[in-house]
């Protein structure tokens, strides 16, 4: 590993719950971890520079950037990795794609980032995202949330190459909701601004959704459906969404309605089958939700919560 020059980068607050794991799993793979501490009052800081990290303060304003920007002021290695207090990355995945460092066409590589969604480790969702590009001055991060460095590496005539490495991310299955109420709050001032980005729009109303604000998720997703500025997997969970909000309201056909396609994605495809299992169950079609909730793609999603399954096989044990 002596030949590698990595710089990791994190901004934290608060996170001495998690910082050691997430100390721990780079370490063998970067010569400097850079934390910018955004305004912890526990022992973050303390853990952090006991562990070797080098620890550097800045003020919060509301900016994922600009605290991702002051960090690369840091890094001194010729690659940055970029990993949050409540992630690991994946050793045997990391290690295995090292050959891309050595590639000079190369300015960026996406990661797939493992998005944890219950305590139990079993549900995740996953999205590919810029997290290790080349330590240059004109590389930066844009985007006050949800922030993205791709444009100034492709800006440079570099590429930026998909890669096979994990990063495990542990913070969807925390319950302080105060993240996602912080990050609703952002969003809010960011779509304000600026009307047409659709990408904006559609996290606002992930965000809305998660927080149980369905009336206020369903305005926003029927607004962005079917657009052509966002990509394939996030019209296919925008569809499915407007589905289980229609559901929940018991409109039955039109929840049918938003999952009247087919995704080449096995985990959506499985959830949007599960969804429409649900369908079924309310309709009292209990046939076609047996069947489908015996689904392979249906036990094998990442999306779909087993004990629900397991619950409703029990209902069906009784009939």
């Amino acid at each position: 590993m002596n030949d590698l020059s990595i710089s990791a980068a994190m901004i934290v607050k608060n996170a001495e719950d998690t910082i050691s794991d997430t100390i721990r799993s780079i370490s063998p793979f970067c010569n400097q971890i850079i934390i910018v501490d955004t305004g912890s009052d526990d022992f973050t800081p303390i853990i952090a520079s006991s562990l070797g990290a080098e620890v550097y303060f800045h003020k919060w304003n509301d900016d994922f950037s600009e605290a991702r920007n002051f960090s690369l002021k840091f890094a001194r290695k010729d690659w940055i990795l970029i990993i949050d207090s409540d992630e690991m990355i994946d050793a045997e995945s990391f290690r295995s794609n090292l050959h891309f460092l050595k590639d000079e066409n190369i300015g960026g590589i996406n990661v797939i980032i493992k998005n944890y969604l219950d305590d139990s480790l079993e549900q995740y969702s996953t999205h590919r995202y810029t997290r290790i590009f080349r330590n240059n001055p004109e590389i930066r991060f844009t985007g006050r949330i949800h922030e993205q460095v791709r444009e100034s590496i492709e800006d440079m005539g570099l590429k930026v190459i998909e890669s096979d490495i994990y990063i495990n991310h542990f913070g969807y299955n925390e319950k302080d909701q105060s993240k996602k109420m912080r990050n609703l709050e952002i969003l809010k001032q960011e779509t304000d601004k600026s009307i047409n980005d659709y990408y904006l729009k559609y996290h606002l109303a992930s965000t809305q959704f998660s927080l149980g604000n369905t009336v206020e998720a369903k305005k926003i997703f029927q607004e962005i459906v079917n657009s052509n500025l966002l990509s394939k997997e996030q019209n296919e969970m925008t569809q499915i969404r407007l589905a289980q909000i229609n559901l929940s309201e018991n409109n039955l056909d039109i929840a049918e309605h938003w999952l009247d396609f087919q995704s080449t994605d096995e985990n959506i495809e499985g959830f949007r089958l599960f969804i429409l299992a649900g369908i079924k169950l309310t309709q009292k079609d209990f046939n076609t939700a047996k069947v489908l909730y015996s689904n392979d793609k249906v036990l094998n999603s990442s999306y779909v919560d087993i004990k629900i399954i397991e619950e409703v096989n029990k209902l069906f044990s009784l009939m």
